[in-house]
């Protein structure tokens, strides 16, 4: 065990971890009053412009050096005037790059060849580079149609002027810019972690539909900028997103043949034998590396335990995501016979490990995925059933309640999924994607300072969340002041808001009493998850992600049921007293023969008391 530790330690230190996260900021505005947002739409580039208070078609074409009817036909929707905060697209054309030399723009620019898979997000990383001077300085560059063998100019004297956090908010600009004028469809930038399978369920569509519109034949790309589904088309419905931990494409396995087996007795068990089949390598360099802080969290909790006087042996395989490799190892003289096997990790190889276990009536546990067709009573899935995931919410929906319901341009539509058949008559609704911007009047004129307002946010991304938020928080304060505020407001919003980082004001989530459900809620701060950082860090020299907090969590619960008292292992589980870093754990069989799912979805919610309750 000390050997392969060490081995694995080595592994850790050289992983790379990808954890760029993307966040959105304001578009620019240009010093001679042009907006600083320019988009490509089939080819053809363009200015997002917000038409302020008192501009006309002829101060637009004076600006911008346009016809009036270059405008107006660009924009069917203001032919008859406009008004203040619509969104137009106006023509884009760089004169000054057209009247330039050959020789001139050799000496001003490089040429980068864009290679297979390649993305503007990667090219303006790689170079350092505004995404804004990219799209400047090369008329009719898009991002979402990039080709290889494309040229683009680099502006030399650009190269290195932009960090990575601010390319990523100027991706996220020029999504949230195209799809205010996109007529045709709405657009995602993908970010790192989600699949096919995460983004047809988050946006309402099917993942052969995404594959067609954006011709995926490479695959995802994190910082690719994709086709989502044709604009005004409403989401198909399929059952809720996973949330787990670990995001999984497509099932290939049909389903195994359900029966009404119980696992054996392990109360004689001297010695409990753990197999752990992980993807260790055969992925990709970040999934290597969660998967083997799975492995380490675990090893500090079969030392807990030890402490506690129980044996184990715990065998770990590397199944490289494959079911043949799957099947090699269950066949293998080094499996040995195990009491309780932990993995595969992926639905589509779990066939030969799960025909052992039910052959032998051992426990199978699925740690971090959700399986979507797979049945057996000897298999327990840790991450929460997907459909549990809003139960705890329905309380909030009482017939005291002032419901405001809140859309924006990142709307969350397995939330509204949830959400729309408990909107009572009557409730008030804020659109927040109709302009870039809030103003505080929409919310002042919606919040009943008397009564108990619920207002339910749909949005997934951190930084509108948070102009939300604000624009909320200004509205109650404002009523506070003048004493007209003796009702209360609670926020909810959906899972993503649990990973939310610096870029949303906590502050605010105490104050308007955020809620929102959560699979892997922890705290840092308790005393118990503060003393297993410290082993970690200690152990192996960083600190830990949910992933280790998960695999401490698998062999607590699950091996140290095996020395539980108990009529059945599902109560033995259920009333285990062990001591867990995440989410509580509560597994019941939707059926007679089925799997054993975690129910337990936590409600973590903020009160403006300070504190945080997980409920």
């Amino acid at each position: 065990m000390r050997r392969l530790l060490t081995i694995l330690s080595v592994f850790a230190v050289s992983v790379s971890v990808c954890s760029a996260q993307l966040f959105q900021s304001q578009p620019r505005q240009a010093t001679d009053g042009r907006s600083a947002s320019v988009v490509t739409i089939d080819g053809e580039s363009y200015y997002v412009h917000t038409v302020a208070k008192g501009e006309t078609f002829y101060s637009l074409s004076k600006l911008y050096d346009v016809p009036i009817s270059a405008i107006t036909a660009n924009n069917p929707h203001v032919v008859d005037g406009l008004r203040e905060d619509q969104v137009i697209k106006i023509p884009f054309v760089n004169d000054e790059l057209d009247k330039m030399s050959k020789r001139k723009q050799a000496r001003l620019f490089e040429t980068h060849i864009v290679t297979q898979g390649e993305t503007l997000f990667a090219i303006s990383r790689r170079y350092e580079i505004p995404v804004n001077t990219l799209i400047e300085d090369n008329e009719g560059l898009d991002p979402a149609h990039l080709s290889i063998g494309q040229k683009i100019n680099i502006r030399k004297k650009s190269v290195g002027d932009a960090s990575p956090e601010q390319i990523e908010n100027q991706m996220q600009e020029y999504k949230d810019a195209l799809n205010s004028v996109s007529e045709d469809y709405e657009f995602h930038l993908v970010q790192p972690g989600e699949t096919l399978y995460s983004l047809s369920r988050q946006f309402g569509v099917t993942e052969d539909t995404l594959i067609e519109l954006n011709n995926l034949t490479d695959g995802l790309k994190a910082g690719a900028l994709i086709k989502v589904r044709p604009k005004g088309v409403e989401p198909e419905h399929f059952e809720a997103v996973t949330d787990s931990l670990l995001h999984v494409d497509r099932v290939a396995e049909d389903s195994v043949l359900r029966t009404t087996l119980t696992v054996k007795d392990f109360s004689d068990v001297k010695t409990v034998e753990i197999a752990m089949l992980l993807p260790l390598e055969g992925t990709d360099q970040t999934a290597g590396r969660n998967f083997l802080e799975f492995y380490q969290g675990a090893l500090l909790g079969l030392e807990d335990l030890k402490n506690q006087g129980i044996a184990t042996k715990l065998s770990l395989f590397n199944t490289a995501r494959s079911t043949d490799e799957v099947r090699r190892i269950v066949d293998s003289r080094e499996f040995g016979t195990p009491d309780i096997i932990i993995g595969p990790i992926y639905e589509d190889n779990v066939r030969p490990a799960l025909d052992y276990a039910q052959k032998n009536r051992v426990v199978m546990v699925s740690p971090l995925a959700v399986f979507q067709k797979t049945q057996s009573p000897v298999l327990y899935q840790m991450s929460p059933d997907p459909q549990a995931k809003y139960e705890k919410m329905k309380k909030f929906f009482g017939p005291d309640k002032k419901v405001v319901f809140v859309t924006t341009i990142n709307r969350d539509f397995e939330f509204e999924q949830f959400v729309k058949p408990l909107l009572p008559v009557g409730y008030k609704h804020v659109d927040y994607g109709a302009t870039l911007r809030m103003e505080q009047g929409a919310f002042e004129s919606v919040i009943d300072p008397k009564a108990d307002n619920l207002i339910v946010v749909s949005c997934t991304n951190e930084l509108v969340t948070d102009q939300i938020l604000a624009a909320i928080s200004s509205v109650h304060s404002n009523l506070v002041a003048r004493s007209q505020m003796p009702g209360s407001i609670t926020v909810l919003g959906g899972t993503g808001w649990g990973r939310f980082g610096d870029k949303a004001d906590k502050s605010l989530f105490f104050k308007l009493n955020v809620c929102y459900p959560s699979m892997y809620h922890f705290d840092r701060g308790d005393a118990r998850v503060a003393d297993f950082d410290q082993r970690f860090v200690s152990a192996f020299g960083t600190l830990p992600t949910p992933y280790a907090y998960r695999g401490y969590d698998a062999v607590k619960l699950f091996v140290g049921a095996v020395k539980t008292e108990g009529w059945t292992f599902a109560d033995k589980v259920n009333g285990s007293q062990q001591t867990l870093l995440q989410m509580p754990y509560r597994f019941m069989q939707k059926e007679n023969g089925g799997t054993f799912y975690n129910t337990e979805w936590g409600l973590v919610c903020y009160g403006n008391d300070f504190t945080i309750t997980v409920q």
